[in-house]
């Protein structure tokens, strides 16, 4: 059986926990991770031997670090049968508009009340709003 390909678009510390997490599943594959900053938890990625994919406009600050990016975010989307957002932020609508349009799924992580999606992920439970 062939696994579902994911993606992580945030590897901070709710990023590297799911990564964790889905690592255990037989059924599903992180095909790749993305980070919007060329920092320390982007190290990480490669010593946890994910491909590392960034924003379009940020491929040269990250290869300048020395951070060999894979591709663009924009590419991983539609590689990919999911996105797994562990990031809350302000570019929800922006992102969900953007995976609706590539025919890709996603989740969200957040701890307060939903407005983007009707279903939502903290590290405790799945509830639906």
């Amino acid at each position: 059986m062939a696994k579902v390909k994911v993606a992580i678009n945030g590897f901070g510390t709710i990023g590297k926990r799911v990564a964790d997490a889905i690592q255990m599943q037989k059924d599903v594959k992180i095909v790749g991770t993305s980070k919007t900053k060329p920092d320390l938890e982007a190290f990480t990625i490669l010593n946890e031997v994910y491909f590392q994919y960034t924003p379009a406009g940020k491929l040269r600050d990250t290869e300048q670090v020395g951070i060999p990016a894979t591709s663009t975010i924009e590419d991983l989307v539609v590689a990919v049968y999911m996105m797994i957002e562990p990031v809350p932020g302000k570019l929800r609508n922006v992102k969900k508009a953007k995976y609706k349009k590539a025919g890709t799924n996603a989740v969200w992580q957040d701890s307060g009340v939903h407005r983007v999606m009707s279903y939502l992920f903290d590290c405790q439970l799945w509830r639906t709003g």
